[in-house]
């Protein structure tokens, strides 16, 4: 499970525990700096059945947080807080227990049956990635649909009874995956839990492997002529290109080359990449619109197995992701 907010599945967690009056608290990474483990927006969900979920960054800090939060649930105190820990042993105030250097803040905040409302709009914003903001405060959590302008995550501190987290809802990395076979389930599944959202597509009828793809957010058979208008240009815009023939490779490939969008790769073999790129040289394309294309797809790992492709691939995108 990721430790932040995109997946819906961590909020359905919280969701679950508020259904069922079990009495939880949320840890939220609101800031950070330095090399600390636990970054700006790492949530981690903490029930008086002793489950967790989600992570604020490991070590002995989560440990003693998850324990003190835990007496906290038990006096049923619903007062939230915030505080700064320094991951640093000279530092004479809020040491966290670790050494890797910089900071982390981090807000506890109790919560309960009145928050369901507001759970499920989070829930049904980002399972959709529509645009919402998260807003964390000492007061209490709210949800506001709508598109914000600003950072994905932003905090502002006056004192530790006076500040404001907000997250951005809809922001999530979209991934194009054209070809529900093998590769393009395991391909779903790896980037599903890098926190993308996934859609699929293929032109064939009930085949097995689209059946079994449970990660893809959306899935969709189309004609592949038609998928230019399936795809928005933009900066968080992968496309990965992998169905069942050459023929179908090429066609989508004509309609994706020259769009707006940050990653662009298909599969196949050296001289089955090599034959589509001749036969696009010769209907116009250029070599500049050919090298924008990362095909053989992924980082060379030796892969053989839809998995390992999939493994391959995943690097591939991060890399250019985080660059």
């Amino acid at each position: 499970m990721s430790f932040q907010t995109g997946t819906y599945e961590f909020w359905e967690t919280v969701l679950e525990k508020l259904e069922s009056r079990i009495d939880s608290a949320l840890l939220v990474v609101t800031d950070s700096e330095g090399s600390s483990p636990g970054r700006a927006g790492f949530k981690m969900l903490i029930s008086s059945d002793g489950k967790l979920a989600g992570s604020i960054g490991g070590g002995s800090l989560e440990h003693d947080l998850a324990e003190s939060t835990r007496g906290k649930i038990r006096h049923k105190d619903e007062s939230i807080y915030y505080k700064k820990f320094y991951h640093d042993e000279d530092n004479t105030e809020n040491k966290s227990g670790l050494i890797c250097s910089g900071s982390q803040g981090i807000a506890c905040i109790p919560v309960s049956s009145k928050y369901i409302g507001t759970i499920k709009n989070i829930i049904a914003a980002i399972k959709n990635n529509r645009h919402g903001l998260i807003n964390i405060s000492s007061r209490k959590i709210d949800f506001v649909e709508g598109e914000f302008s600003g950072p994905d995550i932003s905090f502002t501190h006056h004192s530790d009874d006076d500040w404001h987290y907000a997250e951005k809802t809809g922001t999530l990395n979209n991934l194009y995956i054209f070809g529900g076979g093998h590769c393009g389930l395991a391909l779903s599944r790896v980037m599903k839990e890098l926190n993308f959202y996934i859609r699929i597509y293929d032109d064939r009828e009930k085949i097995a492997t689209m059946e079994q793809n449970i990660f893809a957010n959306e899935k969709k058979i189309i004609s592949y002529d038609k998928v230019e208008s399936e795809l928005n240009d933009g900066e968080n815009v992968y496309a990965v290109i992998m169905t069942s023939g050459h023929r179908a490779d090429e066609i989508v490939l004509k309609q994706l080359i020259r769009r707006k969008i940050k990653y662009l790769g298909m599969m196949g073999s050296p001289s089955k990449v090599n034959q589509i790129y001749m036969n696009l040289l010769n209907q116009g394309f250029t070599k500049a619109d050919i090298d924008n294309v990362h095909s053989p797809i992924g980082l060379s790992v030796n892969s053989k197995t839809p998995e390992e492709i999939a493994v391959s691939i995943a690097a591939q995108i991060i890399k250019i992701k985080n660059q």
